[in-house]
């Protein structure tokens, strides 16, 4: 059980750091964690009563986790040394956000029934989950649209050309027959 919760810890770790917007203003921040907070009463089915008491837990929990730093290096190019210290910064931050996770934990317990406790943390997982896949699936939309925009400029230029070659050919052959 003990590593479950490790794995899954680790799996929320790894996704909410990579899933949380980057400048975008307050409002949109706020819309943001209303979306994601939406999805956790989605998933843990909570009631409105409960989700009145989870709000201001849930919102601590996810600025505690903004709020703890990850440096990360490029694999590349690292010496033993960076490496080493990579991974304990790593390991680091996996108790930083374990001990955070564990103080919301102890603080929902007055909030969510036993099944809702045991699934919070994998609710969390999904809910940065689907988000990473939204994300990536307007990602891989723009790279499809540029990609037709890339054909679709080729088949322009083709085009032009291809007139541009027939012109020529008119006038080849209107130079040819007034020479005759």
């Amino acid at each position: 059980m003990k590593k479950l919760i490790l794995i899954m810890a680790l799996l929320v770790v790894a996704v909410s750091a990579v899933a949380q917007p980057k400048g975008l203003s307050k409002e949109d921040k706020e819309r943001f964690f209303n979306g994601k907070a939406k999805m956790m009463q989605k998933e843990l089915k909570l009631s409105d009563e409960q989700m009145e008491k989870f709000l201001p837990i849930y919102k601590s929990f996810q600025e505690e986790l903004k709020g703890i730093k990850h440096n990360r290096e490029k694999a590349d190019s690292l010496t033993m040394d960076i490496a080493y210290a990579d991974v304990i910064d790593r390991l680091d931050y996996q108790e930083k956000v374990i001990k955070v996770q564990k103080n919301t934990l102890k603080e929902l317990k007055s909030v969510l029934t036993p099944f809702q406790m045991i699934k919070f943390l994998e609710a969390e997982r999904n809910v940065q989950k689907k988000i990473m896949d939204h994300k990536r699936g307007r990602k891989e939309h723009r790279e499809k649209m540029n990609e037709h925009r890339k054909r679709k400029n080729e088949h322009r230029k083709a085009r032009g050309e291809m007139k541009d070659s027939r012109q020529k050919m008119r006038d080849f052959h209107k130079g040819m027959s007034e020479k005759e």
